[in-house]
């Protein structure tokens, strides 16, 4: 069983800056109430964002408010594993067994304060990933009512049909896509969701913001950006490189990471932008300084 295609909001609040932005607990209230009343009804946790106390200060809040949770869609991710000694090149490794699995739902729940996950994802690709057993714990989580759907993030082609095989009812696949990180449009995955119909959510959608700083090395798109933000009367670079992602017709939900109310108000407003093909393909080419064959 899938949710229908309007069960995520076209934007998502992404909440792994959340400990960096250090809010209060009114000001996350705050922060939540404005993306609901703006139709930013999705919010995207892992419990590994903020070592754990972001989902931590999210469930404070709740728990203060009840009321918000009927309002929302909540996405939660597990599988990566902070290295106890984390060294240059071994700061965390993968685990996705059933019992896994099932320990690190429960302890989101609890940190979180709820009864139920709305979507539980696998957050990257476990080279050991035994996938009969991942659906196995899908399952099981399911039928006990402590997660309603399932999706993976970062899977790739091959994971994606092994997945699949094992638990069809997948519905997500949470990747990173910005005007600046066109790897997905190259290695077949936007494809391969689009052939399992499956809801794509985006990451990075302003490519981790190095765009924005003055030694950011693609000069040519940024100029491209920034015509392009004139011909479009769009306020800002941010508003056309998300209205480039909302172009595709996949209807990617986009995650948005900004912690502050003003900027989120401002990138919401791209979805009022409607680039055209040509304008779409002008942007692609710019990015990858390589001209369609």
């Amino acid at each position: 069983m899938k949710p229908n295609n309007e069960y995520l909001s076209p934007f998502a609040l992404g909440l792994w800056r959340l400990t960096d932005a250090k809010l209060t607990d009114e000001q996350l209230y705050d922060l939540i109430k404005t993306c609901i009343a703006h139709g930013v009804t999705t919010f995207d946790h892992a419990d590994i964002y903020g070592n754990g106390l972001a989902q931590i200060q999210f469930g404070r809040v709740l728990k203060a408010h009840p009321e918000l949770r009927e309002q929302m869609v909540i996405v939660s991710k597990c599988g990566i594993v902070k290295n106890d000694t984390p060294s240059e090149y071994y700061y965390s490794y993968y685990e996705t067994s059933y019992e896994y699995i099932l320990k690190r739902v429960d302890s989101i729940l609890l940190d979180l304060q709820i009864d139920y996950l709305d979507v539980l994802l696998i957050h990257r690709v476990d080279h050991l990933m035994n996938y009969k057993e991942v659906a196995r714990a899908f399952h099981e989580l399911r039928d006990s009512g402590k997660v309603k759907y399932f999706g993976v993030s970062n899977f790739l082609v091959p994971q994606l049909d092994a997945m699949i095989k094992e638990f069809p009812d997948i519905f997500v696949n949470q990747i990173q896509i910005s005007v600046d990180h066109l790897e997905h449009f190259k290695n077949g995955v936007i494809e391969r969701c689009s052939y399992y119909d499956l809801q794509v959510m985006s990451y990075s959608p302003l490519g981790g913001g190095e765009i924005f700083s003055e030694d950011y090395k693609n000069d040519y798109l940024k100029k491209q950006l920034m015509s392009m933000k004139h011909d479009l009367t769009a306020q800002s670079i941010d508003q056309v490189m998300l209205a480039w992602i909302k172009r595709h017709p996949l209807n990617i939900v986009v995650i948005l990471g900004s912690m502050k109310q003003e900027r989120i108000l401002n990138q919401i407003q791209s979805l009022k932008l409607q680039l055209t093909t040509k304008q779409w393909y002008d942007l692609y080419t710019a990015s990858q300084l390589k001209r369609l064959p």
